[in-house]
């Protein structure tokens, strides 16, 4: 039974330096994202904030009613590359952690859940 304690602890040590792997994924990516007139850049971290903004000479000619809608209109775009990167990413840790959480036992060594056959719903005490 010892390798099989092993086995597990060894797939829980590789589930959390997966784990730990995507939180450095995200803390470090970056997008960047231009107007398509040039004059505003946007860069936004893994969870899509605002880190940094660029406004050309000529941005800031134009009024607060163009450019405000602008500068959102730019981040945005770049939000939602972020959040799709990140997606794929993610996608790939999801299916390197069901790798990971594959069952020590497996076959026949598997031993059945033994089940209820009724139960009850217990609600929380107060």
């Amino acid at each position: 039974m010892t390798w099989a304690m092993d086995d597990v602890t060894t797939r829980a040590q590789q589930q959390l330096e997966a784990l730990y792997q995507l939180e450095d994924q995200v803390k470090r990516m970056r997008v960047v994202e231009t107007s398509d007139d040039g004059l505003i850049t946007t860069t936004v971290d893994g969870d899509g904030g605002l880190v940094d903004l660029t406004l050309s000479a000529e941005a800031l000619r134009l009024g607060i009613r163009e450019l405000g809608p602008a500068i959102v209109e730019t981040a945005t775009v770049a939000a939602r590359r972020v959040l799709t990167d990140r997606g794929a990413i993610t996608k790939t840790f999801l299916e390197q952690f069901s790798v990971l959480s594959g069952s020590v036992l497996s076959g026949a060594d598997s031993p059945e859940p033994d089940l209820p056959t009724d139960h009850k719903t217990v609600e929380p005490r107060s």
